[in-house]
């Protein structure tokens, strides 16, 4: 199982309900999809985001940022 965590740059964290898919990505791939599941109640604060993903043992695998939603 993967775990997830967005964080804006002013602190914001929001609550990551659901990975898809949830088992780890593959290493060496160069493209793959992952959908990103989050809820925060009230208005959306600005962004851009930062996605770290951690693999099923706890060890940060991989961060990503400026993630920007719709």
């Amino acid at each position: 199982m993967v775990r997830a965590e967005l964080a804006g740059r002013d602190g914001a964290r929001l609550t990551v309900i659901r990975l898809w898919p949830s088992e780890p990505l593959l290493p060496g791939t160069m493209r793959q999809r992952l959908f990103v599941e989050a809820e925060w109640e009230g208005e959306l604060p600005p962004g851009p985001y930062t996605l770290d993903l951690w693999n099923a043992e706890g060890e940060r695998s991989v961060t990503l940022q400026d993630v920007i939603f719709p």
